[in-house]
């Protein structure tokens, strides 16, 4: 061990580096009151800043509900952290604000009893937010300049804690959530819905990772009480994506019908795509055909 370093309150999210520094986040108090920002060395472990804001949507704070758990992401300027409170805030590298934002209050306070975990992914001029809740849910865009609204579009109302991913399938880039019942395929500059899947269930937690061309992988599990056990069965799967003109084509290239994942999203490494559960279990499966 090089180092380890004492965070404030609790963390569930990962976090994310940029050249000689690590962003990571946290919340503290007893209705998670408290939102950190925080900056460390990655040479010795040393907090270099830490940022603290006042959540504008306080939560109880326990084991049953998230807790920091969305991932922040950074770019050459800035850091940006959004919070299951509905806080998005836009920090520079020495922890100054830049502008800071509240989906709950603009939209609806979310109302998902285990909270949200979603992490936003990023443009060259976006920061884009996938809330999938029980009350209103939708994907947004935020400006990176400003932190003014650039596109948002509203879902289907959902219980789900997945993270959307950026892809280019058949040469269009694309933001992809996998989602409680779908896959669902944005255009990252209009928010325009490109495809839907529904072949699918039980995937309430994972990330569409890449898979190679115009592929990506998506997981599904069981709920707690069993529910979506059959429509988990055959959504382990391996999606490729094509397009004839304007009609896109979606299909399953494999499925497993073994492979669960409970939260960690499956990955590919060296032709192989790899499960992992939360009992231990990895599941190593050739990535062509399953």
């Amino acid at each position: 061990v090089a180092w380890d370093a004492s965070l404030p309150g609790h963390g569930q999210s990962s976090p994310v580096i940029w050249n000689d520094r690590a962003f990571v986040t946290t919340v503290e108090g007893e209705n998670k009151e408290t939102c950190h920002t925080l900056c460390l060395s990655l040479a010795d472990g040393s907090i270099l800043w830490d940022h603290k804001h006042t959540s504008t949507a306080p939560d109880p704070n326990s084991v049953y509900i998230s807790r920091a758990a969305c991932t922040p992401v950074v770019d050459s300027r800035h850091v940006y952290a959004f919070f299951e409170c509905g806080d998005l805030i836009a920090l520079t590298h020495d922890g100054k604000v830049v502008w800071t934002k509240s989906l709950s209050q603009q939209y609806g306070k979310f109302v998902n009893k285990f909270g949200l975990s979603g992490s936003p992914v990023q443009t060259d001029a976006a920061v884009i937010v996938l809330v999938d809740d029980e009350g209103p849910s939708y994907l947004v865009a935020i400006s990176k300049a400003d932190g003014s609204v650039l596109w948002k579009t509203d879902r289907s109302s959902r219980t789900s804690w997945s993270s959307p991913a950026l892809l280019t399938l058949a040469g269009q880039p694309q933001v992809v959530v996998s989602s409680a019942g779908s896959v669902d395929a944005y255009h990252p500059s209009t928010g325009a819905q490109l495809w839907t899947y529904t072949d699918i269930g039980g995937n309430t937690g994972t990330t569409p990772l890449p898979a190679g061309p115009d592929a990506f992988l998506v997981a599904a599990s069981p709920g707690r009480s069993g529910e979506n056990s059959e429509g988990a069965k055959k959504s382990n799967a391996l999606i490729q994506v094509s397009r004839d003109g304007e009609q896109w084509n979606v299909k399953k290239v494999w499925t497993s019908s073994e492979a669960t994942p409970s939260w960690a999203s499956p990955f590919v490494h060296q032709g192989h795509a790899y499960w992992v559960n939360r009992v231990g279990v990895v599941y190593c499966l050739d990535l062509a055909t399953g």
